[in-house]
C-alpha cells in the first residue's frame, strides 16, 4: 500500500498552456549548460578565420574611440568637464559596447536559429540570452582598456569605484530586456531587422557616450533621461571620476530600466508559443 502512494506522488500531470504562460525561470536553470556551451560557441565563431583573432575585441572599441575623440575631442571640442577627451569618450564607450554588441545580435538570435527551433525543445529565452553573455566579455574588455588609459594618464581612480556594480547590474537588466524585446520583435515584424542597425547608428549620438548629459537642456532632461543608457552612463562616470556630479534625473534611467526588463520579458512570453509556427 505504501509502495502504491509513493507511486503517485512521483506522477507528472501535463496540462495544456493557457493563454499566457510566462517565462519558467526553473527550466531556465535546468538548461544552464545550454546557455554556457552556446555562449561559448557564438565567442570562438566570432573570430574564427580571421588573422588577428580576439585582438579584434581589443581593436574595435580602440577604433570607436579614436572616431569619436577626433570628431567630439578636437572637431566640435565638447566639454568633457575637466576630464581627458580620449578618457572621457572610453567611459561611454565602456556602457555603449554593450548595447551595440548585444541589440543586433539579440534582434537577429531567433530567426537565423528557426532550424534548431522547429527541431528540438529548449527554452527560446535561451538565444538572446547567450547574447548578453558575450556583449559582457565586450564590455569587460573595453573597461580593461579604460583603465590602462587612466593608469598611463595618472588619473586618480575615484573610491567610488566600489559602487560599480549597481549601474553594471542595471545595465544588464535594461540590455537583457531590450534584448528579449528585439528578439521577438524580429520575428513578428521581419523589417525591425532592417530598422536596428539605423537604431544603433543613431543611438551613440543621442546616448551621452561622446559629451556629458549636463548639456542637455534642463527643459530636455527628465525626457532624455527616459533612455536608460543616458541615466547609467552617467553614474558608471560618477564611479570613476571623484568631481563628477550626477543629476536629479538618474532615477528616471533606473526605473525605466526595470520598466524595459518586465516589458521585453513579458512580450517575448507571450511570442514564444508561436514561434515555430512564425519562423
Amino acid at each position: 500500500m505504501q509502495e502504491q502512494n509513493d507511486d503517485k506522488s512521483r506522477l507528472t500531470q501535463i496540462l495544456p498552456p493557457g493563454k499566457f504562460q510566462f517565462i519558467d525561470f526553473n527550466e531556465v536553470y535546468r538548461y544552464r549548460a545550454l546557455l554556457v556551451q552556446l555562449a561559448y560557441k557564438d565567442f570562438k565563431v566570432r573570430y574564427v578565420q580571421t588573422y588577428l583573432g580576439g585582438l579584434w575585441a581589443i581593436i574595435n572599441p580602440l577604433i570607436s574611440m579614436l572616431l569619436l575623440y577626433f570628431v567630439f575631442g578636437r572637431l566640435a571640442k565638447v566639454d568633457t568637464l575637466g576630464i581627458p577627451a580620449g578618457v572621457f569618450v572610453m567611459s561611454g564607450l565602456v556602457i555603449w559596447t554593450f548595447y551595440s554588441t548585444l541589440l543586433p545580435e539579440a534582434g537577429n538570435s531567433i530567426v537565423s536559429s528557426h532550424q534548431m527551433i522547429k527541431k528540438i525543445y529548449f527554452p527560446r529565452i535561451l538565444l538572446p540570452a547567450y547574447k548578453a553573455i558575450n556583449a559582457l566579455v565586450d564590455t569587460a574588455v573595453a573597461m580593461i582598456i579604460l583603465l590602462m588609459m587612466m593608469l598611463f594618464l595618472g588619473l586618480p581612480i575615484s573610491h567610488r569605484l566600489f559602487y560599480l556594480p549597481l549601474p553594471l547590474g542595471v545595465m544588464l537588466i535594461s540590455g537583457a530586456g531590450m534584448g528579449f524585446l528585439v528578439a521577438a520583435l524580429a520575428v513578428n515584424f521581419r523589417d525591425f531587422q532592417h530598422i536596428l542597425p539605423h537604431v544603433i547608428r543613431l543611438g551613440i549620438f543621442i546616448c551621452p557616450v561622446a559629451y556629458p548629459a549636463s548639456l542637455v537642456p534642463d527643459a530636455y532632461a527628465a525626457f532624455y533621461f527616459v533612455n536608460p543608457v543616458a541615466g547609467i552612463t552617467e553614474v558608471f562616470r560618477w564611479c570613476l571620476f571623484d568631481d563628477y556630479i550626477l543629476s536629479p534625473n538618474i532615477w528616471i534611467s533606473m526605473v525605466s530600466s526595470f520598466i524595459l526588463f518586465i516589458a521585453g520579458l513579458t512580450y517575448f512570453s507571450r511570442t514564444e508559443k508561436t514561434m515555430a509556427d512564425l519562423l
